[in-house]
């Protein structure tokens, strides 16, 4: 009981403290050599976290940062790969309910029920040679 609180409790401080230090400002400064050889339109863009057509996969990484999983999609134009950004808030774990209660073998033994919600993304960009080849975004 104490370690499933103690994990989701875990996992909320560390999604909180990635999210603070995880934006497009400190990815520049960290590598200011990649920005420097985008276009001045992609350099908006990853100012504002924003991506587009043809952006190099650098540009990409510095205005999302690096992707949850990485898939790749093979079809008849060739191979593709497709980076996943989940929503953080869907892969979270929820103690439901905890308590004592077993009428059966012990009358005050500990329950404790979990749930997971599924991930889902909230963005996923194809990239092909390098270069992105289309985006899809969850539409609210």
């Amino acid at each position: 009981m104490y370690n499933v609180r103690l994990q989701v409790i875990l996992t909320l401080l560390a999604t909180l403290v990635l999210a603070a230090c995880a934006t497009p400002a400190t990815r520049i400064k960290d590598h200011p050599d990649r920005y420097a050889a985008l276009t001045p339109e992609q350099q908006t863009l990853v100012r504002q976290g924003q991506v587009a057509l043809g952006m190099p996969a650098a540009a990409v990484e510095l205005a999302l940062g690096k992707p949850s999983s990485i898939t790749e999609r093979t079809d008849s134009k060739g191979e593709v790969q497709v980076w996943h950004y989940a929503d953080p808030q869907s892969s979270l774990t929820a103690v439901s309910y905890s308590g004592l209660y077993d009428p059966f073998f012990f009358p005050f033994a500990p329950v404790v029920v979990s749930t997971t919600q599924p991930t889902r993304d909230l963005i996923r960009v194809y990239l092909n040679a390098g270069k992105v080849t289309a985006i899809e975004r969850e539409m609210k």
